[in-house]
Parts: structure tokens; sequence; C-alpha cells
């Protein structure tokens, strides 16, 4: 995934393991992660976040089980969206490309 191959600036953390690949905004906890090139997750620094759909999500000690643009917003405020690989990435791609040295 090019998104992962840049060299960026030293704010940003980049994990690259073979199962979990991460960017870490260290200023303000933005986050893309993907685990087991299953699951995409955006979380801005306002914590909300876009997500591929999982079987299940626990939020305020409930299982949901999201399909494709649910909204989910958590006792926080915060909100969870569920939706696909290719916005995930977009998103992701569009925050984290200002940080590429």
């Amino acid at each position: 995934m090019e998104i992962m191959t840049h060299n960026y600036s030293p704010r940003i953390f980049v994990l690259n393991e073979t199962r979990e690949k991460a960017l870490v905004d260290t200023e303000n906890e933005t986050l893309f992660i993907v685990y087991d090139n299953f699951l995409y997750s955006f979380k801005a620094a306002n914590f909300d976040s876009w997500s591929t759909i999982p079987e299940s999500v626990e939020i305020n000690g409930r299982i949901y089980y999201p399909q494709l643009g649910d909204t989910i917003t958590r006792s926080d405020g915060a909100t969870h969206i569920f939706t696909t690989k290719e916005i995930v990435i977009a998103m992701a791609t569009e925050y984290f490309e200002k940080f590429i040295r």
C-alpha cells in the first residue's frame, strides 16, 4: 500500500508490521490503521472515525452489526462511520500526504 511507503516528517509514527500497519500523527493522535489487510480505519483528531465493516463492534456497552453507511455515536460524542476501504484510504492519504518529505 503506497501510503505506508513514504518518508514522513518526524511527527508521523509509522508501524509497518506483517499483520498491522499504522500511521499516527503524534501531535494530535490522528490515526490510520490496517489490520490483516481486512480492517481499515481512519480516526481524526476530533476522535470521529471511519472504518470498513467489521463483523461486530462493541460501542457504549452494546454489540452492533454495522452495515455500509451506518453511523454510531459513542457516549462521549465521537462518531463511527462504516464505509468502504477506498474511502478510508482516500481520507488517510489526503491527511497524511502533507507530511511527506
